[in-house]
This record gives C-alpha cells, sequence and structure tokens, in this order.
C-alpha cells in the first residue's frame, strides 16, 4: 500500500506545536489541502487505488469534504475519529456514499465508544468499525509497545483497503 503524506498550511508554521491549543487553519483551507494532495496522487499514480484519510482531524476533513462534493476515492480511513461528545461532529456523514473504516481506541476520550458507535449505526455496511483495545486517542496502550498496535492497525487497515 502506498501512502501520499501531505501537511495541512498551519502546522509548516515554525511556531507550530502539534496537540498544542495552537488555532489550524479554516476548514475549507483543510478540504482544499487533502483535495490537492489526493488530485496529486491521482494525477501521478492513477494506476493505483485512492483512498483518504488520516488520524483526528484529517479523519474529520476527509469525511466532511466527501458528504459535500464527493471525493474520487474509493474508501474513507478514520483513525481515531475526533466525535468530542459533539453530534454535530458526524451529521455530515449522512451524506456521503464512500464506504468508510473507523479504527477507534476503547480508551479515546474524543470519540468514546457509545459516541463512535452511536455515530456508525445508521451507516450501516457502508462503516467498518475496529476497535483497538485500551487504546487512547493517540493508540497508545499500557503494557504494549506502539509497533505492536501499528501493525494491527495496519493488519486492519489492508482488509478494508482489499475490501473496497
Amino acid at each position: 500500500i502506498a501512502s501520499l503524506r501531505f501537511e495541512y498550511p498551519y502546522s509548516s508554521d515554525p511556531d507550530f506545536i502539534p496537540f498544542s491549543d495552537m488555532p489550524v487553519d479554516d476548514d475549507e483551507v483543510l478540504i482544499a489541502t487533502m483535495r490537492a494532495a489526493l488530485e496529486f496522487g491521482l494525477q501521478n499514480y492513477p494506476e493505483l487505488k485512492a483512498l483518504v484519510g488520516g488520524h483526528s482531524m484529517s479523519a474529520f476533513i476527509a469525511t466532511y469534504a466527501d458528504a459535500d462534493v464527493p471525493l474520487p476515492a474509493a474508501g474513507l480511513i478514520s483513525l481515531g475519529y475526533p466525535r468530542k461528545g459533539d453530534p454535530a461532529q458526524s451529521q455530515h456523514l449522512q451524506n456521503t456514499s464512500t464506504p468508510m473504516l473507523f479504527v477507534q481506541g476503547t480508551h479515546d476520550t474524543l470519540g468514546t465508544r457509545s459516541e463512535i458507535e452511536e455515530m456508525t449505526r445508521p451507516l450501516g455496511d457502508q462503516a467498518t468499525l475496529k476497535w483497538i483495545e485500551n487504546a487512547t486517542h493517540a493508540f497508545s496502550v499500557e503494557n504494549r509497545e506502539l509497533s505492536q498496535v501499528a501493525i494491527e492497525i495496519a493488519q486492519t487497515v489492508r482488509q478494508f483497503v482489499d475490501q473496497v
């Protein structure tokens, strides 16, 4: 599986501190950046199946963008969806028809088990949900190497890629 990584404009600011309360770009900028990265990938690697997603905010932006104007992608991958206790953070999911994978930690405070299950239930077969036991939003698990958690996530993503 080839992977294309990109950065949003705000994260290239020399003063940017990841996971801080620093302001991020507006949704329109985030969506345009994601669409530009996807377009770059499609133009340069047309033989590859395109899926879009990311961790946390990027997961939200991928689904939000697709709900607005469908992305030319076979699927959406969400690692740690940030529901944040706010049902409005997921209302747009009803407006997408792209298959979605949600990988979520059972100890993720930004997307609790009950919130994510409530969010994905109306999506039916369109949504695949994988729980990583005892994982936080950053997918850290006490007494477990992050590399082992990453392998579990990678295997889940691989199955989803093969399926869509």
